[in-house]
């Protein structure tokens, strides 16, 4: 099973990353494994011992995501590097598979040390680099990313193998077969965004339905 570290800041991006942590475990738990070591090191940069963890972590890891936004974190005791730059450049030096997600409006007033900051975006010059605005398509962005690297998807029937159902014969969606037809057809005619509307009662499946049909969506653009 392939494992995923994802580095960020902590304290800007806590929302973002429970977003993210939520997201994989509704839909990608059991295909990969994730390091959540910064959800409990509750990182102030009081400590030393959690480098070394993060290190470990960033080593065992397959796929690597770094999130830059408009910090870059704090210091380790006696380090000259903060913890993103570690996590950063151990990737790099051990050669994982990275994916850069960058914060597509930097505010400049804001950033935390323009120093580093801006050698770490000089390190990202050259490389395929995926900008975000918010947290909704930074989500997008990170299951898109992952999808490339699971190809155990049953594309024929996307309703199939999806972690927040625990159907013993993988069927999700029952007497919607008219619906799902046309909500296919939708998605996969239409080349223009346009808004689709689901309406149904409370529970009945609504944002799984929406959740399969984009997945589907994704995996026809592949």
């Amino acid at each position: 099973m392939q494992k995923v570290y994802i580095s960020s800041t902590y304290k800007d991006f806590k929302e973002y990353r429970t977003t993210l942590i939520s997201l994989f475990h509704k839909q990608l738990k059991g295909k990969f494994e994730l390091c959540e070591i910064m959800e409990h090191m509750f990182d102030d940069g009081s400590s030393s011992t959690y480098v070394e963890e993060c290190v470990a972590a960033v080593k065992e890891c397959d796929i690597y995501f770094i999130i830059l936004g408009n910090s870059v974190g704090s210091y380790p005791p006696n380090e000259s590097r903060t913890y993103t730059e570690i996590e950063y450049q151990t990737a790099m030096e051990e050669d994982k598979f990275i994916y850069r997600l960058q914060l597509e409006n930097i505010d400049e007033k804001t950033i935390d040390d323009p120093v580093k900051h801006k050698a770490l975006r000089d390190s990202f010059e050259g490389k395929h680099v995926t900008y975000f605005n918010d947290e909704a398509e930074l989500e997008g962005i990170f299951l898109k990313s992952l999808l490339n690297h699971f190809k155990e998807i049953n594309t024929e029937n996307p309703y199939r193998g999806m972690n927040p159902f625990q159907i013993e014969d993988g069927s999700y969606f029952f007497g919607r077969e008219l619906e799902i037809e046309k909500f296919i057809k939708l998605i996969l005619t239409t080349e223009n965004e346009r808004v689709f509307s689901v309406v149904g009662d409370s529970g009945i499946g609504k944002s799984s339905f929406v959740r399969a049909g984009v997945m589907h969506r994704m995996l026809q653009r592949k």
